[in-house]
């Protein structure tokens, strides 16, 4: 999945502003759109490859991706049916595979800075979250995006379990700070024709409750 907060922090309290994001958005886009690239360059279907071929290419094309963070081509090669297939990847094809990915993303960022009646500029800090952000094409678009650097000093990897480790603490034991968030999808109840009644709107700040009669 893909999603992005913004959070405002004043006197010790983070109040999110806004959330949004895409269920169906995700790293593993990346490397399915390298695979896909291998597959066209080697003349190769998808569709005739086996299951368990297809999952150990698609891990070897997340390999592959993962060097190329830190190197400027890699040698991907494989054997398929008696035959040898060899393909050179850069870093250039990974940016334009993950160029139409990373354009997803922020639309989604946008969505959110209109909800929250802001601007990329407006944003002091903006803190990366997930092993995808490792990728420095990733790390460079964000910076670009929001025109200041990103801040990765906290693995990205682990910010997450680390966050949710300090919101465990401070439910238990107390906190000096406090954290006010809001409902991520709009919820709502089916009525008669299948169509959907919103009860409480995305964005609304948590806890919330709302009443409606119905006939």
């Amino acid at each position: 999945t893909f999603d992005v907060s913004i959070l405002k922090f004043s006197q010790g309290v983070f109040q999110v502003l806004a959330t949004a994001g895409d269920i169906f958005l995700g790293g593993d886009d990346i490397d399915k759109g390298l695979l896909d690239y291998i597959l066209v360059h080697t003349h190769i279907s998808g569709d005739i490859l086996p299951t368990s071929s297809y999952k150990f290419l698609l891990q070897s094309a997340q390999k592959a991706k993962e060097d190329l963070s830190v190197r400027k081509e890699v040698n991907f090669s494989f054997d398929w049916q008696g035959k040898n297939y060899h393909i050179i990847l850069t870093q250039d094809i990974l940016q334009q595979i993950a160029q139409e990915i990373l354009n997803k993303t922020f639309s989604c960022c946008q969505d959110a800075l209109e909800q929250a009646h802001l601007k990329p500029m407006d944003m002091e800090a903006v803190i990366l979250v997930g092993g995808s952000c490792k990728m420095p094409l990733i790390q460079q678009a964000v910076e670009s995006y929001f025109d200041r650097p990103s801040l990765c000093t906290i693995d990205p990897e682990l910010v997450v379990a680390q966050g949710a480790a300090l919101q465990a603490a401070a439910l238990t034991k107390g906190s000096t700070h406090l954290l006010l968030d809001v409902l991520p999808l709009s919820l709502g109840l089916e009525t008669f024709g299948g169509l959907n009644e919103k009860l409480i709107h995305r964005n609304t700040p948590i806890p919330c409750s709302a009443t409606q009669e119905f006939t």
